[in-house]
């Protein structure tokens, strides 16, 4: 069985992306599908949420688990047919956790073809948003200077340059 999804952004108007892919695939296939498709860097934290006609969240499918006590699924674990087997089925795809930002991604379609080995892209138009939302780090840094802190002390130093010095000694 074939899904066709289609992907949108509330932040950029003319962003659309349309991807073919087998419904026995995981999450993780499609996580890293999205991702070629917009040139983000695979490396961040993303989930994948389900979501109903209002597009409300429900339940987490997340890229790695942050916290022993979620019930939240590994998107390498399930499957889309799990949680997508019908056209209009809804997911949101957060790939920004610290500006709570994503994609509307809807089911267009189901098809019994027969089964794709890896997914397609069918349609690709406009620019994707910033995979980071630099503004709330104070706006004027780099994305990658952002996350590529190799040391303690580099990391304080990026700590004090984005404003978050007030988190104190338990940070």
């Amino acid at each position: 069985m074939v899904l066709h999804f289609l992907i949108l952004s509330g932040e950029e108007e003319d962003f659309v992306r349309e991807i073919l892919i087998d419904a026995e695939s995981t999450f993780l296939d499609f996580h890293k599908a999205i991702q070629e498709s917009v040139g983000y860097d695979a490396g961040q934290l993303a989930s994948f949420f389900t979501a109903d006609d209002d597009w409300v969240k429900g339940e987490e499918i997340t890229l790695m688990q942050m916290d022993e006590s979620s019930d939240s699924r590994l998107m390498d674990e399930v499957k889309l047919k799990e949680y997508v087997d019908d056209a209009k089925d809804k997911l949101i795809y957060t790939f920004d956790f610290f500006g709570n930002r994503g994609f509307f991604v809807e089911v267009l379609s189901v098809s019994g073809e027969r089964a794709l080995d890896k997914a397609a892209v069918v349609r690709a138009e406009g620019d994707a948003p910033a995979q980071v939302d630099v503004s709330i780090f104070g706006g004027d840094q780099e994305e990658e200077d952002l996350f590529s802190f190799e040391e303690e002390d580099d990391l304080m130093d990026g700590i004090e340059e984005v404003g978050l010095d007030e988190l104190g000694e338990e940070w």
